[in-house]
């Protein structure tokens, strides 16, 4: 099995620019000589946005790629190809197939929805000898990002126009990421458990999405509790329970990865959760994490003028400016950058 770094590239909206971050990383892998592997998360590339039909940068895959994608796709894709493996894995758009490119053209990426079979494809394809395998992932379809080594995030207006609340909102993503992985072995569990130095209390609740939940959890807690494992989801409705009524400094939380969190509510109210842990003095430790590597903008959304929309943009140097107060992580226009992006994300 191959080596090779696994990117997730998330776009926070449509058009924010994810296409044109994948193209950018494609187009840098392949002159460097390096074989590409794409996968995704559902289904995406339509040739026009479905909401605004303003035209979208589409996917252009050189030859030797190794792709992903769903069966029913493959009639609206132009590149050639041959098809390495049939991966039995069924979405809506068909078997998942594992494909060679043999023609460079346009293709469709929709793979597994879900994070053991994306984890399982991202090992097929690192089987077949790739050196750089890139996830296309959205907001909205996030868990089984947590398969990715690196993430970039890409923002833009078309999120929204107020920058000043883009930035904000990746101020929170970055605090989100910047938790540690916890070193100890966790049980197999996927429920909740208690976790101490002599003991391990499988407590049954799947899931924490309400006080409920919360409640049940405090009942169990004992002086021997040292960590709350929570590897299913949570709310932030639920955390913020469970963090109210806990002691200061203890017990530690360990949830599954940093878009559990991103995934318990918007970033303004995922930033109050946040800055209760701080109030709390609880520690917070993910059973994995992908390292945040970047943040991509776009400063164009489509803005409507009553009866279709138009193309239009935002000041390009003020929202770079601000993103790079408001965070540590290194942002870029990616139009408009030629090395650095992809030499964070590149094989060492």
């Amino acid at each position: 099995m191959s080596e090779a770094p696994v990117i997730g590239v998330v776009g926070t909206a449509k058009n924010t620019g994810k296409t044109t971050t994948l193209s950018y990383l494609i187009q840098h892998a392949e002159r460097r000589g390096l074989r590409i592997g794409i996968t995704g998360i559902g289904y995406d590339g339509e040739e026009l946005d479905n909401i605004t039909f303003l035209p979208k940068p589409r996917l252009h895959i050189p030859p030797d790629t190794i792709v992903t994608t769903s069966e029913h796709c493959l009639p609206i894709s132009t590149a050639r190809y041959d098809v390495l493996e049939r991966t039995g894995m069924v979405t809506s758009l068909g078997e998942v197939l594992i494909l060679r490119i043999t023609k460079p053209g346009l293709v469709v990426v929709a793979g597994p929805n879900r994070k053991s079979t994306l984890a399982t494809v991202v090992g097929k394809m690192k089987n077949v000898g790739v050196d750089f395998l890139l996830i296309d992932g959205s907001l909205n379809r996030l868990a089984p990002m947590a398969v990715a080594e690196k993430i970039i995030f890409t923002t833009g207006a078309a999120r929204n126009i107020d920058i000043s609340v883009l930035a904000e909102e990746m101020k929170t993503i970055e605090r989100a990421f910047s938790f540690r992985a916890h070193v100890r072995e966790l049980p197999a569990f996927r429920s909740i458990a208690l976790l101490g130095k002599k003991m391990t209390l499988n407590l049954g609740i799947i899931s924490l999405l309400d006080g409920d939940d919360a409640s049940m959890v405090l009942e169990k807690l004992t002086d021997k509790t040292e960590y709350l494992y929570i590897p299913g989801l949570v709310s932030a409705s639920a955390l913020q329970s469970l963090i109210q009524r806990l002691p200061n400094n203890r017990p530690q939380l360990i949830l599954s990865d940093p878009f559990t969190l991103l995934l318990s509510s918007e970033p303004p109210v995922l930033s109050s959760v946040l800055d209760l842990f701080d109030k709390k003095q609880l520690h917070l430790f993910f059973a994995s994490k992908p390292e945040l590597t970047a943040i991509t903008i776009n400063p164009f959304y489509p803005r409507s003028t009553g009866t279709a929309f138009a193309a239009a943009f935002v000041d390009k140097n003020e929202m770079l400016s601000q993103m790079h107060s408001a965070i540590h992580t290194p942002v870029f226009n990616v139009k408009e950058e030629s090395e650095m992006l992809f030499s964070l994300c590149s094989p060492q």
